[in-house]
């Protein structure tokens, strides 16, 4: 379970994020993260890596949540 966790650790410290990672990360659905891309001009911008296949760099979503935090 440890080692589970240090991967995840070490993939939000560098690395991509998908919806589904978001969604956990955040606390909300799938569909809120989309809503959050098409709404909010702050929120990290996605990468589309392939068709049907889309990413988010962490460190991105790490900034926004520190801007958040700020406000």
């Amino acid at each position: 379970m440890q080692l589970i966790e240090e991967t995840q650790a070490q993939q939000q410290n560098s690395g991509f994020a998908t919806d589904h990672d978001l969604r956990k990360h955040i606390k909300c659905s799938r569909s809120k993260v989309w809503q959050l891309v098409k709404d909010d001009p702050n929120f990290p911008k996605p990468i589309k890596v392939t068709n049907g296949m889309t990413r988010w760099l962490w460190s991105d979503v790490h900034k926004w949540e520190n801007a958040l935090k700020s406000k």
